[in-house]
């Protein structure tokens, strides 16, 4: 058969490589045999070296490694933020608060034995007072949104309760035989104020469920005893609300009027503002800084102080619900341990995502 030498010429790439079948070998081996041209170009073809194929996988490690390394940082990204969500709730229903005089005093009553009996809404943690010198005492209490939310709901399941099931729930509650009027004050949140005068006609009082243990005569300097006698409450006692002021007479024994200064105030509600402006200072501040190390391998660490500033604004936030109003500094149990380590989550979550996104834009394929 007669081939034309373009034929075989587009046909000797796959001849040189012994990629054709045999019939198609067997007529180029012919056609070679009776051309010289041909067979030149065939020599050319094998002479030609092979493309070196490389054998070094270290750009591919890397990028395997780049890749492996995002992954594992956004996961950690996602959970660090999933545990700022959840830790950031708890810090919200176990931030201190005060409480309005409406949530906190359920009622007054002076019993037969001179004792003025407060009775303190069920939830709450605690509660602080002082006397301002002038025949008044004013008193405030505190709680956390949890404990508050609980005591209001074990409150009104108790007062759904018949007197049976009430005196069966507090024996069993307090592991006793016999009930008595204590037991229902212990857990309605009673305190029982007592009033006595000196002979100086001075007022003074004091919290005790026995009365007998109140105010024994103490001696000062010589021999001089103090002489107490019982009174009826003779003062005025106030409530201090969340914004401080003296708005609620709760027992009038004087005349009425609140004569202190606003500076006896002692609830700290500026606290929250205070923290607010400290980490927005600390933040713009940092951030200032971090602008200006942008290229420098130092950039991380006014990073870091930025991260917790803004961490301490969005506390300041999450703590007040926004209202720049509460209590930050608490003698509740762990309060001071929980603002350290929800600050903290907040800060290092906010520093891996901005790692997260520098790293995405320093590496590259």
């Amino acid at each position: 058969m007669n081939i034309s030498c373009n034929v075989i010429r587009d046909i000797l790439p796959l001849y040189a490589e012994d990629m054709v079948c045999e019939e198609t070998k067997a007529l180029v081996d012919e056609h070679l045999r009776g051309c010289d041209e041909c067979t030149r170009e065939l020599e050319k073809l094998k002479k030609q070296e092979a493309i070196p194929v490389s054998a070094d996988t270290a750009p591919m490690e890397h990028i395997r490694k780049t890749i492996r390394k995002r992954q594992i940082l956004t996961t950690v990204c996602v959970l660090m933020t999933i545990l700022s969500l959840v830790w950031s709730w708890i810090a919200y229903w176990d931030a201190p608060i005060y409480l309005t005089a409406e949530q906190a005093i359920d009622g007054i009553e002076l019993r037969e034995d001179g004792g003025l009996y407060v009775d303190f809404g069920n939830g709450y943690n605690g509660w602080g007072g002082y006397e301002n010198g002038k025949a008044e005492m004013v008193i405030y209490a505190v709680s956390t949104r949890e404990g508050w939310r609980k005591g209001q709901k074990e409150d009104r399941e108790f007062q759904t309760m018949t007197r049976e099931e009430q005196e069966a729930f507090l024996k069993n509650r307090h592991r006793i035989s016999e009930l008595t009027q204590n037991y229902y004050d212990l857990f309605n949140q009673v305190e029982a104020f007592y009033f006595f005068q000196n002979e100086k006609g001075q007022v003074r009082y004091d919290l005790q469920p026995d009365p007998d243990k109140v105010w024994q005569p103490r001696e000062f300097s010589g021999d001089v005893q103090e002489k107490l006698t019982r009174t009826e409450p003779n003062l005025d006692l106030w409530y201090a609300g969340p914004d401080g002021k003296h708005e609620t007479l709760l027992w009038e024994g004087g005349d009425g009027v609140f004569e202190g200064e606003e500076e006896d105030r002692p609830l700290s509600c500026q606290m929250v503002l205070l923290t607010f402006l400290f980490g927005l200072g600390i933040t713009v501040i940092t951030a200032a800084a971090a602008f200006l190390l942008r290229k420098s391998k130092w950039r991380y660490l006014p990073l870091a102080f930025t991260a917790y500033g803004g961490s301490l604004m969005v506390f300041a936030l999450i703590v007040s619900g926004g209202t720049m109003t509460g209590l930050m500094g608490s003698g509740l149990p762990g309060w001071n341990e929980h603002f350290i380590s929800t600050t903290l989550i907040l800060a290092a979550t906010a520093l891996l995502w901005f790692y997260r996104h520098d790293l995405n834009k320093k590496e590259t394929f």
